[in-house]
């Protein structure tokens, strides 16, 4: 009986497989194919795909394979590169056993792993927008194979967009607004552009960590519903200027909310002020991780959505003018300025004189040379090549990193134009002639610079550090020991190691020191580390995201902390 149950079961995971490998178009080795192109409209094209063969694999059981390329062909024959040689990524969860590794190298694995990919229609997607300014009637799309494995398509649909599906607006909210960029400097003027269905409205500001203590009101200023861009997301709201405000000369550098409220609903979002010169700690505030996760206007990097009556869609593009989908500075999203606040409230506490900066400033070159010590505060994950040989410069010339998170310095991403691109998997950006993909494979390791990387044992799982390196100075007053544990509460009643953590791999520096790890499962814990560079610079990295969340209710997390900040500032 169980045998003839098992013979059915196998037949008729045969029979889906035959059907769906045979409704596939299959691409060998510099193989391609071509298919007619006619839209009127700007049309999205999405191809579904399976990858079958190796290029090679990386640390830690990690595979790349691809690499399916795509073009226009004009009528002249002229051919429009779209996506070139992409490369893909499948996660094999950080094995490093050198027995797996020896199965991977050997393709043992991955014949059943392909056979399982084909059966249940495991695929990649990619979704390319095609603007009918670029092309005309009758031309056609050229899919080819410019890698070592074979390529199944799956899927190729062509979808014409037009403009009324994509004005979207947050439909819980009478008023929403943003502004025209995210960070000032004093004397600066802020122009708010504000969507309300009423006929006035009020603002009024707030600096990090007082989110309960009003510094300025503006009262009935003059509202009016806005128009959107098509395609919001990519192409910015568009909206006209509501109101300006100019930066008096008394505020001083930090972070600032704005409150946007009507009679009936409130809108909140973040702004910076800048120094002109910086001072001797400068807080990055991670700000292209705020837009990756918005999906304003109907899509973000994400296959997630802040509005859940919303389809969910991601894009590589996205326009840094558009509201930021959040009702509350408190709804623990993570991704936005909430989760600023709890370092905000221990610098204040502890009474040092800080600047702070946004991404955008880091890309064009702020001075630091009056910064002491950078920190990087919260989820940093998107940073383009000008934010990280900025870093490095400054790291070389002795400058000195307190990295308060994890997954930091992890995709790669381009800013043109009020506009952020992040391609993930090795291919090449649009807005700009560089490759695209993790840090990590483009020779650039998260690793070589914050001393860890991203690893995604422990993911979503939060514990206590233990500590791994005996009479560290960074402990000096912690009454801490060999094998002692902290970090046990924090505000978010989680521990301080969690939700996404760093751990040592072989790019990190050899000099490096694990002060402390943190005890997750599956070995997911979080490392604590630091180590001095070829120029003096020192880097310290808790390499958790929640571990700032701790330093108002842990003593021990907030003394490690103000142990390595005067360490760093002397």
């Amino acid at each position: 009986m169980t045998t003839s149950i098992l013979l059915l079961f196998l037949i008729f995971l045969l029979t889906i497989f035959l059907y769906n490998y045979n409704k596939r178009y299959s691409l060998s080795k510099n193989d391609e194919f071509e298919q007619d192109l006619n839209i009127k409209n700007n049309s999205n094209i999405n191809i579904s795909f399976t990858p079958i063969g190796l290029d090679k694999h990386h640390l830690d059981g990690e595979l790349i394979f691809g690499g399916l390329s795509i073009e226009l062909v004009k009528k002249n024959k002229q051919k429009i590169k779209i996506l070139e040689n992409t490369k893909y990524y499948n996660f094999k969860n950080n094995l490093k056993s050198n027995f797996i590794n020896k199965i991977l190298d050997n393709k043992i694995i991955l014949t059943l792993e392909y056979f399982i990919r084909i059966i249940f229609n495991k695929s990649y997607n990619i979704n390319i927008e095609i603007s009918k300014k670029l092309i005309d009637k009758k031309e056609k799309i050229l899919f080819k194979n410019s890698g070592n494995s074979k390529i199944l398509i799956n899927n190729f649909r062509l979808t014409e967009l037009k403009e009324s599906g994509n004005k979207i607006l947050n439909v819980n909210q009478s008023i929403e607004g943003y502004i025209n960029k995210n960070s000032y400097f004093i004397d600066e003027e802020i122009e708010i552009k504000c969507h309300s269905i009423f006929k006035d409205f009020n603002i009024e500001f707030f600096k990090y960590p007082e989110l309960n203590k009003k510094i300025i009101s503006l009262k009935n200023i003059l509202g009016f519903k806005q128009k959107n861009n098509f395609n919001a997301y990519s192409n910015g709201a568009g909206w006209e200027t509501t109101e300006k405000f100019k930066i008096p000369k008394n505020w001083t550098s930090g972070l600032y909310m704005i409150k946007l409220f009507d009679l009936k609903s409130e809108f909140y979002f973040s702004f910076i002020i800048k120094e002109k010169l910086s001072k001797e700690i400068t807080i990055l505030t991670p700000t292209n991780t705020w837009q990756a996760y918005n999906d304003w206007g109907g899509s973000s990097f994400y296959k997630y959505n802040l509005n859940k009556k919303i389809k969910k869609t991601n894009t590589n593009i996205l326009h840094m003018h558009r509201p930021n989908r959040s009702s509350s500075p408190f709804e623990k999203s993570g991704h936005l300025a909430d989760q600023e606040i709890y370092f905000y409230k221990w610098i204040k506490e502890n009474k040092y004189n800080y600047s702070t900066i946004d991404d955008l400033d880091l890309h064009n070159n702020y001075n630091l040379s009056k910064t002491k010590i950078l920190v990087i505060n919260n989820h940093s994950e998107y940073w383009t090549e000008n934010m990280l040989t900025n870093l490095q410069n400054y790291l070389s010339g002795g400058g000195n990193l307190v990295n308060l998170s994890g997954n930091n310095i992890f995709w790669k991403s381009v800013i043109n134009n009020n506009r952020i691109e992040t391609i993930k998997h090795l291919s090449s950006h649009s807005l700009a002639n560089e490759k695209s993909g993790m840090w990590r494979y483009l020779n650039k390791s998260e690793s070589g610079t914050l001393g860890s990387s991203y690893d995604t044992r422990g993911f979503k799982t939060f514990a206590p550090y233990k500590v791994k390196l005996k009479d560290h100075w960074s402990l000096k007053g912690s009454n801490l020991s060999l094998d002692g544990f902290f970090g046990y509460n924090n505000l978010t009643k989680t521990h301080a190691s969690g939700y996404e953590t760093n751990k040592i791999d072989n790019f990190s520096p050899k000099n490096i020191e694990l002060i402390a790890k943190g005890t997750n499962i599956n070995n997911g814990g979080a490392d604590m580390t630091y180590y001095i560079n070829n120029s003096g610079g020192k880097i310290f990295s808790t390499g958790s995201i929640s571990y700032c969340s701790c330093l108002q209710t842990d003593l021990t997390c907030s003394k490690i902390l103000k142990n390595i900040f005067e360490k760093f500032l002397n």
